[in-house]
């Protein structure tokens, strides 16, 4: 490495990787539901106990639900960021 990455540097890309990545995922899958809300043809709930998604529209539960794993998602993303950072390490001085 080139320039001195500190433990919060390597935490907050991870987290801003991981959200990227998370909001397209978002994205594209509300796309989905919008155009999946459009057909007057068929119906669709998904869901077991608790409906999260009636005809490609989320719920409140599914958007609790969609939050709790994106939350998930870039925690992970920051603790991925952490263990590289830890691994790779701090560069030489020299």
């Amino acid at each position: 490495m080139r320039k001195r990455v500190t433990a919060l540097k390597a935490a907050t890309t991870g987290g801003i990787v991981a959200f990227t990545i998370a909001l397209l995922s978002i994205v594209v899958g509300r796309i989905n539901g919008w155009r999946q809300s459009l057909d007057l043809q068929s119906s669709f709930v998904r869901g077991g106990k608790h409906i999260m998604e009636v005809d490609g529209v989320l719920t409140a539960y599914g958007w609790l639900m969609l939050a709790q794993t994106t939350a998930v998602f870039v925690t992970l993303g920051v603790i991925v960021a952490m263990f590289v950072w830890y691994t790779i390490g701090e560069p030489d001085p020299n």
